[in-house]
């Protein structure tokens, strides 16, 4: 509300100095520019990516299997690969998810084994799968481009916001979802490991029994996340969420999220 009401302010005085002094005639281009860079500026602000549950789903399924990891006594290194995807069924369930074990499953194929190196060549190789128009790559390196720089999970938001605001409208439909999934993701999964991979870290490290240890690198999280994403929807998860959102956006979030926590698991775990 107060940016909000900065930009009334602004265009108030912008409009006001047109009606004093005699240069009034001679600024007006200069002050219409500036009228429609207030306004543009303005809605961006104001757009919501219309698909951004799916990333808060996916953050609230991370959020609920360390709460479970957590106060699990049973949970020990050698079995919180098996309890992690105990609770993620779970999760699922409680979201709509038609298929939680396939979903998991194909998570974890995506991203079983690899580490911080090779995924930079992994995004290459999703991004440019042949489902997706070179419009919508576009946007996918841009995105992924954004995550690699290290800004903070704020200025990031703003910058996914500006993604989708460009997406809505150039974009068909269809590739619009694709974007707004796939920055969803991004952006939330961003948000949530910089603010938790610490206690992570610790919950798991405790678990190991082996004291603390470093935190794997925080980029490896939000690329793996974001692949992850892209997965789903190269098999098969963002074509059913065009047909029935609740159905499709569930199976973004489980394949997503389960890619994710195996990824960090493993991270940790070595």
């Amino acid at each position: 509300m107060k940016k909000v009401n900065l930009i009334l302010i602004a265009l108030v005085a912008i409009i006001g100095v047109q009606f004093v002094g005699c240069e009034g005639a001679s600024k007006a281009p200069n002050q219409t520019e500036a009228v429609a860079e207030l306004i543009k500026l303005n809605n961006n602000q104001n757009f919501v990516n219309p698909y951004n549950y799916i990333g808060i789903e996916h953050n609230q399924g991370l959020e609920y299997v360390y709460d479970e990891l957590l106060k699990d006594e049973n949970i020990s290194h050698e079995n919180i690969i098996e309890g992690s995807t105990r609770y993620m069924v779970e999760f699922l369930e409680s979201i709509g998810t038609e298929n939680p074990v396939e979903d998991i499953d194909l998570g974890v194929q995506i991203l079983q084994g690899l580490d911080s190196e090779s995924l930079p060549r992994l995004v290459h190789d999703y991004i440019n799968n042949e489902v997706f128009s070179s419009n919508v790559k576009g946007y996918f390196e841009e995105m992924f481009s954004l995550v690699e720089q290290g800004m903070s999970s704020q200025d990031l938001s703003i910058e996914m916001n500006k993604i989708c605001q460009n997406a809505s409208n150039q974009l068909n439909e269809d590739d619009q979802i694709y974007v707004f999934s796939v920055a969803s993701v991004l952006d939330n999964s961003y948000m949530y490991w910089e603010q938790n991979a610490e206690k992570w870290a610790t919950m798991i490290n405790e678990k190991k029994e082996l004291g603390k240890v470093s935190t794997p690198s925080l980029g490896g999280f939000f690329m793996a996340d974001g692949i992850a994403a892209v997965g789903a929807i190269i098999g098969g998860g963002v074509s059913s969420l065009i047909g029935g959102p609740a159905i499709g956006a569930a199976a973004v979030v489980g394949v997503a999220f389960a890619g994710s926590v195996m990824y960090v698991l493993e991270g940790f775990l070595l």
